[in-house]
């Protein structure tokens, strides 16, 4: 993988895409193909919150161009998320969640225009802090909340509530792909425990601790579908084996601030697992490192006997591990990084911010 180096558009690196430097960007999606961007700003005037949704197209390599923008009645969003949909040639379809605990769904043109508000609901007695689509259930998606629920929707229909966090829930997310763990979900939140739930019960299934709030997740089935990926509040990025939850599998160099955004990349080429990690001390590092799996090991773990899990001296045989090869630190925010995304088609990292600036690199 060759890194880009900041602020330097001739050699094919950073383009700004959003410049809004009286306003923060909270979440950024893309579309399923990447031709649609959804960026979700807010800005504060006297001492009240607004929010604004503003849609994308992607013009060429790495240039988006805006369609739409509207302002959100329901105050800023903390997430925003497009939502696929059964019928072929449908419209997109484009989910906003509010402070006021509210979910907006909103419908737009295959080019990104005409956007327009379909329905709002109550969904949550707080802020909602997060949504994430459902990847084995067309037009059905997770959303997480400061009223320490997790809830599984289709559409605008309650389907189940997920009630074991013993605070604010931060974030939610599935592994994607279509692995065995189709029915499984994660939610992380400021009672500094990520849990793990079957959508099938109420009931957590695992949980993962943490020394500091539970920020961000990822959950890569490109990568291995039994890997998760934990940021804390600490600047600490972990790896869990989610059939070891109670010992992190390595832990990543700590950042300087809050991690509040995490996302993950396979890269087929070089066979190596790439992180982005976005933080409060407004950098984002890209981590990449080589992943791998010990199938003698992992045999171990499906033991009926837990002892296979130790070896003789009593320390865990690790299923995995994850060596680091290199560490790139992009710099050009200058203030919180909350909004991370990649476009996998195109290997174009986008990175959002409280400054209101939102930049695409080419990797």
């Amino acid at each position: 993988m060759q890194f880009p180096t900041p602020s330097d558009d001739t050699n094919g690196n950073a383009i700004q895409i959003v410049k809004e430097p009286n306003s923060q960007i909270d979440s950024i999606d893309l579309n399923q193909t990447s031709e649609l961007l959804a960026v979700s700003l807010s800005n504060i005037f006297a001492d009240t919150w607004s929010g604004k949704l503003k849609v994308f197209r992607a013009h060429e390599d790495r240039v988006y161009t805006e369609m739409e923008s509207i302002e959100l009645i329901g105050g800023n969003s903390a997430s925003v998320m497009f939502l696929k949909s059964l019928k072929a040639k449908a419209p997109e379809l484009l989910l906003s969640a509010s402070d006021s605990g509210d979910i907006y769904i909103w419908n737009c043109e295959e080019n990104g225009s005409n956007l327009s508000g379909i329905k709002y609901f109550a969904a949550h007695e707080s802020i909602v802090s997060g949504l994430y689509p459902c990847n084995s259930r067309a037009l059905s998606y997770y959303s997480s909340s400061y009223d320490s629920s997790v809830k599984f929707w289709s559409e605008d229909k309650l389907v189940r509530k997920f009630q074991g966090h013993n605070g604010p829930v931060t974030c939610v997310t599935c592994c994607d792909g279509n692995t065995t763990h189709v029915n499984l979900l994660l939610s992380g939140g400021f009672d500094n425990s990520a849990f793990m739930w079957d959508i099938r019960t109420s009931e957590p299934v695992a949980c993962f601790g943490s020394e500091a709030h539970i920020n961000a997740l990822d959950w890569n089935s490109g990568i291995n579908e039994n890997l998760i990926t934990i940021g804390d509040g600490d600047g600490q990025v972990s790896i869990y084996d989610i059939r070891i939850p109670f010992k992190a599998l390595c832990e990543m160099e700590k950042q300087n601030g809050n991690v509040n955004s995490l996302i993950s990349f396979y890269n087929n080429n070089n066979k190596q697992a790439t992180y982005a990690v976005g933080s409060d001390d407004t950098t984002c590092t890209i981590i990449s490192g080589d992943v791998k799996i010990n199938n003698d090991n992992v045999n171990s773990l499906n033991n009926d006997d837990n002892d296979g899990m130790f070896s003789n001296d009593g320390n865990l045989i690790l299923p995995c591990t994850f060596t680091r090869v290199s560490t790139f630190k992009i710099n050009d925010h200058t203030d919180y990084v909350r909004a991370i995304k990649w476009n996998k088609q195109k290997n174009i990292l986008l990175t959002g911010g409280w400054d209101g600036n939102l930049y695409s690199y080419k990797l």
